[in-house]
């Protein structure tokens, strides 16, 4: 399996929360709106921004549903190709690692406040 690039028009659902999927998305252009339990929680229009990871990297079920607001354009990364994607794109891995460590250290502080 090897990296693609695809594109989705306006409306178009990416993957929906509860899917299985083990594809990781890089934008490359437009808009997309995350939403989970039908509440839209983020727009991702950062070239370069990614999403999908959880599934990804877990190979659990979709947690939120990714739908495109403007035509967008990704690479789709399969999960057995994201060794070999990571080591071409040190930068989206660090950044990625980065990510995730800051979104524990959120949770852990509210896990301990709360």
């Amino acid at each position: 399996m090897s990296v693609k690039e695809s594109t989705y028009e306006p409306g178009t659902v990416i993957f929906r929360e509860g899917e299985e999927g083990q594809d990781l998305y890089v934008l490359l252009s437009g808009t997309v709106r995350v939403s989970r339990s039908g509440w839209e929680v983020a727009e991702i229009s950062e070239p370069g921004a990614y999403f999908g990871e959880m599934s990804s990297l877990l190979g659990e079920p979709r947690s939120a549903t990714v739908t495109a607001v403007t035509e967008v354009r990704a690479l789709v990364v399969p999960a057995a190709s994201l060794e070999d994607f990571f080591g071409r794109t040190p930068q989206l891995a660090l950044r990625m690692a980065r990510d995730l460590a800051k979104r524990l250290a959120e949770t852990t502080e509210r896990l301990v406040e709360g």
